[in-house]
């Protein structure tokens, strides 16, 4: 069985972002971090600054167990700040003023520098990805606590964050999450996206079926199809085609949900608008070698560079070539 991340060097992720040319309010930084996850990150940023985290903004969620950097940006922030620092397992490096935030999803693509290790043999490399959500995206709880939101069974939702609900579960929710309650909304999206795209795929004469450990099921393909644009369901997604259609509403009747209940009025801050995901997505190599791997005895290592579009797993590509 293949190894991934046995060191946190192992999995490297870049973001490749093109930074705004005019000066102004906002401080950009590029944050680089070892085993911790974005949130968590900010939060200390945040502490060290004495700033709201509100006023700190950036493109995309990385992984925990890594090494990654990315870019923030941070408004009106103090003078003695503008400066690089290093907080041990996190460092931000200070790239300019400039005069917008950045915006979520704002990144070009992301560059991986994986090393898979453990194996055996030699691997074929994949040209394309089925693009899956991977199994980081649904971790503690995040697809239940978004399915019940969805649901308006907010007091539920409290439950299961281990909230003591106190009368208004609403407000308890805006207080320790605010707007970050669209994540576990997202995660529950991305579930179901994962879900109709294994549909899509699973009964191709090409398709490889694969269970992991945590209950997801992945259709890996030999040919490439063509792209679909598939829905991130929403309460204005519009489905294109029979068979999406047909695979949507088979998936949403057995969640005993609707599209129209993602339209959360309770907490109408955390509603957007729909978009769509690619069904596969293209790898675009730099290199692959294959080298004696030094910490597994006989064994051989892969190590991996590619980039891969904004939103797309790296890790997915490592499953469907490893496994």
């Amino acid at each position: 069985m293949y190894k991934i991340k046995q060191t946190p060097e192992d999995f490297v992720v870049k973001e490749v972002m093109d930074l705004p040319k005019n000066s102004g309010s906002f401080s950009y930084f590029l944050l680089t971090k070892r085993n911790k996850n974005t949130y968590g990150s900010l939060d200390i940023i945040a502490n060290k600054f004495d700033i709201a985290i509100k006023r700190i903004s950036f493109s995309g969620l990385k992984d925990k167990n890594a090494v990654t950097s990315q870019y923030i940006a941070i408004h009106n922030l103090e003078e003695k700040y503008k400066k690089d620092f290093d907080f041990g397992d996190l460092e931000i490096k200070f790239l300019g003023c400039f005069d917008k935030p950045i915006y979520r999803g704002q990144h070009i693509s992301n560059k991986f520098d994986i090393v898979v290790r453990n194996l055996d043999k030699k691997h074929k490399k994949a040209n394309f990805i089925e693009n899956y959500f991977d199994e980081q995206r649904f971790s503690q709880n995040n697809v239940e606590v978004g399915r019940v939101i969805v649901k308006k069974d907010f007091a539920l939702a409290c439950k299961i964050l281990g909230k003591l609900d106190t009368g208004n579960s609403i407000s308890l929710l805006r207080k320790y999450y605010g707007k970050n309650l669209r994540f576990f909304v997202n995660a529950y999206q991305s579930y179901l996206f994962n879900i109709v795209l294994f549909n899509l795929l699973k009964d191709r004469k090409d398709a490889r079926v694969i269970k992991y450990e945590s209950g997801l099921l992945f259709a890996f393909c030999v040919r490439k199809h063509s792209n679909i644009k598939i829905p991130l369901i929403n309460f204005d997604s519009e489905i294109k085609g029979d068979k999406l259609k047909r695979i949507y509403d088979l998936v949403l009747r057995k969640d005993r949900v609707r599209k129209e209940d993602f339209l959360i009025r309770q907490i109408p801050e955390i509603v957007s608008r729909g978009t769509t995901r690619d069904s596969q997505v293209i790898v675009k190599w730099e290199n692959i070698l294959f080298l004696e791997d030094e910490l597994n005895k006989g064994k051989i290592k892969a190590v991996l560079t590619f980039c891969l579009p904004k939103g797309a797993f790296g890790t997915v590509l490592v499953k469907k070539m490893f496994s």
